[in-house]
């Protein structure tokens, strides 16, 4: 095992006539990064592309693989070293600023959150609203 991998499990499912495997677990970090799985058993490395979700991840292997649906799986998984840095709105990277905070003070996992729950508010006096709880919970020890 590499000192980057990930130890990963889960069971397979078809998505779109290709096979997707569902970790138990969920893999903290961004979302549609490029990955390699090593499977237990074996020393082949897939290349997958790697979607965090809510509670679970999910790796989309982008080469034929020979893993049939309802298989259980396990292997580690090498994540590309560095991730993207998030792309801030305009308005928030103000608010920040204007606060004398940055992005520094937040947990990646939970930026990628608070800035995917402030795309989704309805309306400015809702973003206005999440974007002042955003700075609140900047503050925070």
């Amino acid at each position: 095992m590499t000192p980057n991998a990930i130890e990963v499990s889960g069971t397979t499912t078809r998505g779109e006539g290709r096979p997707l495997l569902i970790c138990e677990q969920r893999v903290l970090g961004e979302t549609f990064l490029q990955g390699w799985l090593t499977l237990t058993g074996t020393s082949e490395q897939h290349a997958v592309r790697v979607h965090t979700f809510d509670e679970r991840t999910v790796l989309e292997p982008l080469t034929p693989t020979a893993l049939p649906p309802g298989n259980d799986w396990s292997g580690h998984l090498r994540l590309r070293p560095g991730a993207r840095p998030p792309v801030l709105p305009a308005d928030l990277a103000q608010a920040l600023a204007d606060a004398q905070l940055s992005t520094d003070q937040i947990d990646p996992s939970e930026l990628t959150h608070l800035l995917h729950w402030l795309a989704e508010a309805r309306g400015p006096h809702v973003r206005h609203q999440r974007i002042q709880q955003i700075i609140t919970a900047a503050r925070l020890p």
